[in-house]
């Protein structure tokens, strides 16, 4: 809600602000510049793009136990240690994901928030490799 209300006003930095300290933390600037230096700038000018098109469609966009269960593939539920510190509902949603998802495996990433790789590339990355070491992509239909 505030988030889009300034949007909304025109305030296109401050949404972006509010929306990242909302997934990333209070502190998600210096991880941010930090890995992708200019990405809040480039956030901001591509706001329109992303609270006029892309956030109303995920809003609108629904997924059910029934829909998770039809999943065959092996799925990697990973959350970021760190991101209950920035809202409960992170951890609520891989624990939504681990007792709906028939073929899952939950994967904490140390030292980060939702932003994840950027804030641990390496340990992401090992975390993925380990993943697909486990199950290889498969060319068979």
């Amino acid at each position: 809600g505030p988030v889009l209300q300034l949007y909304g006003a025109g305030d296109k930095a401050g949404a972006v602000d509010a929306w990242m300290r909302g997934v990333g933390g209070q502190s998600y600037r210096a991880s941010l510049d930090r890995a992708l230096p200019g990405a809040f700038d480039q956030a901001v000018a591509d706001a329109d793009t992303f609270f006029g098109q892309e956030l109303p469609a995920v809003r609108q966009w629904s997924f059910t136990r029934e829909d998770a269960i039809r999943i065959k593939q092996p799925v990697l539920a990973v959350l970021g240690a760190k991101s209950k510190e920035v809202s409960p509902v992170f951890g609520k949603r891989q624990e939504l994901l681990l007792a709906w998802l028939p073929k899952v495996e939950a994967f904490i990433l140390p030292d980060a928030t939702h932003l994840l790789h950027v804030q641990n590339p390496r340990a992401m990355a090992a975390g993925l490799a380990t993943f697909f070491a486990r199950h290889p992509l498969s060319t068979s239909r």
